[in-house]
């Protein structure tokens, strides 16, 4: 579940300063899903301490989301549980955007976990939906309009299936490809 900030998040370093500011316990729970340093740090992916609603302070990641360069938004995911909130009014964007325009083949999924583990396996030109598989409306998904190429790796559930419909919809199916990734559970 997505929630609001109830108030400004504080992290080690300020999210628009110097990138790559991970603490260790951040970099050993990436690297026990197999992302490394360098690929956080290529993110610009965050650490520190923020509150989450109803549940008190604890240890987070940041994703910075940017637009043309300019930091419009961080979504925010405590560690080790899963719980998200985002900056409060923040514009809601697909995360790596400004980076994957660079290339003909974009591919789209669900999460930032998601995101960065095909960076990992060298993928490039790789997005995110803003929160998760209910966030693939149009006004997220207008960017990939003129992409020659686009390779939805959503899940197999119920919404990742949903938003694969909407996007193939509203994008066409002549650009939009299915990535298989079989039963890997």
């Amino acid at each position: 579940m997505l929630t609001r900030a109830t108030r400004k998040p504080r992290f080690c370093a300020t999210i628009a300063g110097s990138r790559g500011v991970l603490s260790s316990t951040a970099i050993a729970w990436f690297a026990a899903r197999r992302i490394s340093l360098p690929t956080l740090e290529r993110a610009g992916v965050r650490s520190g301490t923020t509150e989450f609603q109803g549940q008190g302070f604890s240890e987070a990641v940041a994703f910075p989301y940017h637009m043309a360069g300019k930091l419009i938004n961080v979504k925010y995911r405590a560690i080790p549980r899963k719980e998200f909130k985002q900056t409060i009014g923040g514009q809601q964007r697909l995360w790596l955007l400004d980076e994957a325009l660079k290339y003909d083949t974009i591919y789209l999924v669900e999460g930032e976990i998601d995101a960065l583990s095909l960076i990992e396996a060298g993928l490039t030109g790789v997005v995110s939906l803003p929160g998760g598989a209910g966030s693939a409306v149009p006004e997220v998904l207008e960017p990939l309009r003129n992409a020659c190429k686009l390779v939805l790796a959503l899940d197999s559930d119920i919404p990742g299936v949903q938003a694969r419909n909407n996007i193939i919809a509203f994008l066409g199916p002549a650009r939009c490809y299915l990535a298989d990734f079989g039963s890997l559970a």
